[in-house]
C-alpha cells in the first residue's frame, strides 16, 4: 500500500469516526426530545385525571347544598387546571416539533455515516486487492528469476 493510499484510508477512518460520533449525538438528542414529549404527555394526562376527579367530586354532592366558597374554590381550581393544560399543550407542541427535527437530523447523520462507511469499505477492498496483486506479481517475478537461473546457471541469480 502506498503512503498516499494509506493516508487516504486513515483520513476516511477519521471521518467515519467523526460521523459515528455525530450519529451518537443525534441519537442522544432524539432520546432527550422523546423523553420531553413523553413527560409533557404524562403531565397532560395527570391534569386530565385531576379535572375528571374534580368533576366527579362535584357530581357526588348530588342535590346537597354546597357552600359558595367551596364552589368558588372549585371554579378557581378548574380555571387553573385549564390554564395549566393549555401551557402543557403548548410545551408539548414545541417538544413534538423538536422531536421531529431531532429525528430528521438522526436520519441525515445515519445516511452520511453510511456513505462514508461504503466509501471506506470500497477503498479498503481496492487497496487490499491492489496489495494482493502486487504480492502475486512479486511472487511471479521471483519464480521467473528462479526459472531463468535454472535454465542459465552460469548467469546466476
Amino acid at each position: 500500500m502506498t503512503p498516499v493510499n494509506r493516508q487516504r484510508l486513515q483520513r476516511l477512518l477519521r471521518l467515519l469516526d467523526y460521523r459515528r460520533q455525530r450519529t451518537t449525538e443525534a441519537q442522544q438528542q432524539l432520546a432527550a426530545a422523546t423523553h420531553l414529549v413523553l413527560s409533557w404527555e404524562a403531565q397532560l394526562e395527570r391534569l386530565d385525571q385531576t379535572r375528571y376527579l374534580l368533576g366527579r367530586n362535584v357530581e357526588r354532592t348530588g342535590g346537597q347544598v354546597i357552600e359558595p366558597a367551596l364552589l368558588d374554590a372549585s371554579a378557581v381550581y378548574l380555571r387553573w387546571l385549564n390554564e395549566q393544560t393549555e401551557r402543557a399543550q403548548d410545551h408539548l407542541a414545541v417538544a413534538q416539533v423538536e422531536e421531529a427535527q431531532a429525528r430528521d437530523r438522526l436520519l441525515t447523520e445515519r445516511k452520511e455515516e453510511r456513505k462514508i462507511e461504503r466509501l471506506y469499505d470500497r477503498w479498503s477492498h481496492l487497496l487490499h486487492r491492489h496489495m494482493q496483486q502486487r504480492e502475486l506479481q512479486q511472487l511471479d517475478e521471483a519464480a521467473l528469476q528462479r526459472y531463468r537461473a535454472q535454465i542459465n546457471p552460469e548467469e546466476g541469480v
